[in-house]
């Protein structure tokens, strides 16, 4: 796993460009240690931190072809890329290293951008054609590796994480209220925005083109649900089987050592299964647990370990938990809310004891219905035809109920399936995922927020529900959940906690051909009734043991409703209710101080809300006490 920056214009080849490409690489240190390589000509400046991991000795970047005229620098794995280099070979390219990387050079010469089609891989690159001076800058398909850009008068600049963007003092630090209005209600920020109004993700599936006088974003692979598989469950069932172990072999690809991370879940354990059918000796697997027992997995990932025989490894987590927030908190260029930040990485500190690459379950849930939000359409149908006023009488009843802070609280479940039982499905589904909703957030803001903000928000998980090609309501959710929350939240937090501990995490069910053939495969084999990945689960039978099969489902959670009441009750009164708190320029204090009193009270579990306002809050403090960048003065009168 790598870094990958660059300068794209005239600025590249000045003397301060190369001083600017030496403290882009170094801001990004952590995702690549072992090696750092830099390429300067006459219109564009590159740059890579390596974390090896294939051709350990050979793979230095940039790479370039033949005749010096195409150069590369790469993010990622490429797992087919010996088929890949047997086919550039037998067309008469001839590789100067065993690395994957070189493939991109060959292919781009042989067939245009046109090649990403034949890529089967998770990857962010930048490759320079001298020959046109031009570029090509691509995002895998998923967005499993990031990519990040912003235009100035003097070109282009881009990089893995958005602090090496901020090295150029050309790129503006003024916020994208639009973009902070999205973070409020989801807790993350979707592509293509980010926190910064002239900085952009390159989203999943993406190409950006780039020559000296133009910038040109395109779309060269779009999920699509329109094409239906007809099998039967059973065959259905084999095919996944085959085609997942197809896939984790092909990401066991590695010049260092290799592990899985274990959380004891059927997919963590389904990956484990495969890897133990082609490992050359016993896998290493990681595994963390609680002590508060609700949120201790560590039983059922023994369990799964010792099946296959494993190299098992675990720790039971007493972390500082006030220094382990802020350290995490640190790890993202924005803000960001997802609380399970917080075990991944310390999954990944684990894992990178012993190895240097890990294979995860991540991506299962959107793409084969693993969560019970998608009961939702099935459980409104049922309360549907009971008349409004008597469902508000219900729910005003409810809500006279406190939750307290418990895992699962089955009152706070009611409340919130009773106040969306005859919403829309998206704004049902929003409600379920959503940090704070839309009449919440007018509440919480601050009036001069409100007013600057008008009527420029924008929601991008309906825009992307209204334009799926999905037939039926839950393939068009799980469209929305797998390009935007996978992508951008679950994707961005494995990238950051897994890079921070220089752990590289692959990810088996995001191969793309796998990909493709869950959204063709019937939403009734992926939830039937109440029964969640069906066809997934048919595929493990006799493979992993029941007790794991039938288990229901649990998230990558920790205790943090615990440490919001105890460890963490300082640093909340310390963020959100000092004097000090630049969330005030932008929110109520009131409000956020109502949301922290209930919570503390045991009347609501807000530890969700909280935890998103302690990262907005920590993110700000961070960001302005930033040493100053020098902006060029502006242009004009």
């Amino acid at each position: 796993m790598c870094g990958i920056v660059g300068i794209l214009g005239q600025q590249s080849a000045d003397p301060a460009g190369r001083e600017l490409l030496e403290r882009m690489c170094a801001s990004i240190n952590h995702r690549g240690p072992d090696d750092r390589g830099m390429l300067i000509t006459n219109s564009a400046a590159i740059g890579m931190q390596r974390l090896s991991v294939i051709d350990i000795e050979g793979g230095h970047q940039p790479i370039s072809n033949e005749d010096g005229s195409i150069h590369v620098v790469y993010n990622g794995e490429i797992y087919n890329y010996r088929e890949l280099r047997s086919l550039c070979e037998a067309l008469g390219h001839r590789f100067s290293t065993n690395a994957d990387t070189e493939v991109i050079v060959h292919l781009y010469e042989e067939f245009g951008e046109s090649f990403l089609h034949r890529v089967n891989g998770m990857f962010a690159f930048a490759l320079i054609d001298g020959r046109k001076d031009s570029a090509l800058l691509a995002r895998d398909r998923i967005g499993i590796k990031p990519l990040y850009y912003a235009q100035t008068s003097d070109g282009l600049v881009f990089g893995s994480e958005i602090k090496a963007i901020l090295e150029q003092p050309a790129v503006s630090r003024e916020l994208d209220l639009i973009a902070l209005d999205q973070y409020l209600s989801l807790k993350y920020i979707p592509a293509p925005r980010t926190i910064y109004r002239d900085i952009a993700k390159l989203p999943g599936g993406h190409l950006l083109r780039w020559d000296s006088n133009t910038t040109d974003v395109a779309t060269y692979w779009k999920l699509s649900f329109a094409h239906k598989d007809k099998r039967s469950l059973n065959e259905l069932a084999e095919d996944l089987r085959d085609r997942l172990e197809a896939a984790v072999e092909s990401q066991m690809v590695s010049d260092v050592p290799l592990g899985a991370l274990l959380s004891g879940g059927v997919d963590s354990s389904l990956i484990v299964a495969m890897m133990s059918r082609h490992a050359r000796g016993r896998v290493k697997t990681f595994s963390i647990g609680f002590k508060e027992k609700s949120y201790n997995e560590l039983d059922h990932a023994r369990l799964v370990a010792n099946h296959f025989g494993t190299d098992h490894h675990e720790l039971v987590v007493r972390p500082d938990a006030s220094n382990l927030f802020e350290l995490v908190s640190r790890q993202f260029d924005e803000p960001f809310g997802d609380a399970s930040a917080i075990p991944t990485y310390l999954v990944s500190s684990l894992a990178r004891e012993h190895v240097t690459v890990a294979l995860s379950g991540t991506g299962a849930d959107e793409l084969f219905a693993g969560y019970e939000r998608y009961w939702g359409p099935k459980l409104s149908a049922t309360v549907r035809p009971v008349p409004r006023q008597i469902l508000a009488g219900l729910t005003r009843a409810l809500g006279q109920l406190p939750t307290g802070h418990a895992k699962r609280s089955y009152i706070h479940r009611a409340q919130r399936f009773l106040r969306g039982a005859h919403a829309s499905p998206i704004d049902r589904h929003l409600d379920v995922i959503s940090l704070f909703g839309k009449s919440e957030r007018d509440a919480l803001y601050a009036d001069g927020f409100r007013e600057a903000l008008g009527s420029k928000s924008s929601d991008p998980l309906v825009d992307r529900y209204i334009a799926s090609d999905a037939s039926n309501e839950l393939e068009r959710l799980l469209d929305v959940d797998t390009a935007t929350l996978l992508a951008e939240d679950y994707l961005t937090k494995d990238d950051r906690m897994s890079m921070a501990a220089s752990l590289e995490i692959r990810v088996p069910f995001l191969d793309h051909s796998l990909v493709e053939f869950a959204t063709a495969c019937p939403s009734e084999v992926k939830l039937s009734g109440f029964t969640t990945k069906r066809v997934l689960k048919k595929a493990a039978q006799g493979i992993l043991p029941d007790c794991i099969l039938k288990r229901p489902k649990h998230g990558f959670e920790l205790p943090l409703a615990e440490w919001l009441a105890n460890d963490l009750s300082t640093k909340i009164d310390e963020l959100l209710l000092s004097e000090r708190a630049e969330i005030r320029d932008y929110l109520n204090l009131d409000v956020v101080k109502g949301y922290v009193d209930r919570h503390r009270a045991g009347f609501r579990n807000h530890t969700r809300e909280i935890w998103g306002l302690m990262n907005l809050e920590m993110w700000l403090q961070n960001r302005s006490a930033e040493p100053p960048r020098r902006h060029p003065p502006p242009v004009g009168n």
